[in-house]
């Protein structure tokens, strides 16, 4: 969320929770610029992605991000509650 609100310049941001079963799945997802998924910035930039990436894996959950310039950004998580 901070994310979103700090750099995406969006007008909407939806956040979807839901469980199904044992397993919980987040999604946010905003309108805003989006980014380019192939930046090498993204790879030796900020913290915030990677910080996110790490805290998926030691829940052993999966964590995607979608982006393309001008089309916005989704970002996933999925954990096993079991």
């Amino acid at each position: 969320m901070n994310n979103a609100f700090k750099y995406s310049g969006a007008k909407n941001v939806n956040v979807e929770i839901s469980r199904t079963n044992h397993t919980l799945k987040l999604v946010v997802e905003d309108d805003g610029v989006g980014f380019n998924m192939n930046e090498d910035r993204l790879k030796t930039g900020g913290n915030g992605l990677k910080n996110m990436n790490t805290r998926a894996a030691e829940l052993n959950g999966n964590f995607s991000i979608t982006s393309e310039p001008g089309h916005g950004t989704t970002v996933s998580l999925t954990v096993n509650l079991k």
